[in-house]
């Protein structure tokens, strides 16, 4: 952790970008504490640099600290930081069980971009918890129509699919 947070000291006086990256692929790999300090050194240089305040969020998010997480995208969304802290709120209340609120903030994200396959992504999931798998793959077949080669639409499309079409499930054969 020594060598961490040292490194994490070094990128601080590198480039923003640099930082930022350093920062997300600490937080990526589990080592949320320095990548929150190199979130943190890069805001106390930039306040309003919303990517970074963003993925300090998401970093927190992560480290299981939901409610906390919550709290800062609800800051960061009355600040201004657009529908990226919309969608970062939404993922957060379905983590923490707030299924329906969750639908709510994301239909309202996708209200002003029916295209935006993150949040139509999300949608998604959150229906399929909610034992709503039809719903949530028409939510899907508007962000693979918008965003066919979105990684994410196309990783959830594959787990929803065999749910939602049964006989399309793969069998089991004998040798």
């Amino acid at each position: 952790m020594q060598r961490l947070v040292v490194l994490a000291l070094f990128i601080t006086t590198s480039s923003r970008a640099f930082s930022q990256d350093a920062a997300h692929a600490l937080a990526r790999s589990g080592h949320y504490r320095a990548a929150i300090a190199l979130y943190d050194s890069v805001l106390a240089r930039e306040p309003r640099n919303w990517d970074a305040a963003l993925g300090r969020a998401q970093t927190i998010a992560w480290s299981g600290h939901l409610a906390e997480a919550e709290s800062i995208y609800r800051a960061l969304i009355d600040s201004g930081a657009g529908p990226d802290a919309q969608k970062g709120l939404a993922r957060v209340v379905a983590w923490r069980g707030r299924l329906a609120e969750s639908a709510h903030l994301y239909n309202s994200i996708i209200t002003h971009d029916s295209t935006d396959a993150e949040a139509l992504t999300g949608l998604a999931q959150v229906l399929e918890w909610e034992r709503r798998p039809r719903e949530g793959r028409a939510a899907l077949k508007k962000a693979l129509a918008a965003h066919p080669d979105d990684g994410d639409a196309r990783e959830a499309w594959a787990k929803l699919r065999p749910i939602v079409s049964p006989w399309i499930r793969p069998t089991l054969t004998t040798w």
